[in-house]
């Protein structure tokens, strides 16, 4: 198998996939801006959305420029809204 990390999308990016998550290649250990230009690449609808995320890590909250490695879980956190 492939190396690979676990992606989870939240909110809206979950609706505009149609899955609350996959298995995304990533034989290397990258940035995350660089998982997240590729899943703007293949899926479009989802880019426009891309610059306004929180992303965590394996559960931590990390900025774009962190870099995630094979075997990891990316999880993208849309803006929360409501009172």
């Amino acid at each position: 198998m492939p190396a690979s990390i676990r992606i989870e999308y939240y909110g809206r990016l979950s609706a505009l996939r149609g899955i609350d998550h996959e298995e995304f290649p990533a034989p290397t250990t990258q940035p995350i801006s660089q998982v997240l230009a590729e899943l703007s690449r293949q899926y479009p609808p989802i880019g426009a959305h891309l610059s306004r995320l929180a992303v965590a890590v394996d559960g931590r909250v990390v900025g774009p420029d962190t870099l995630i490695s094979p075997g990891a879980t990316l999880a993208l956190l849309p803006p929360v809204s409501g009172g």
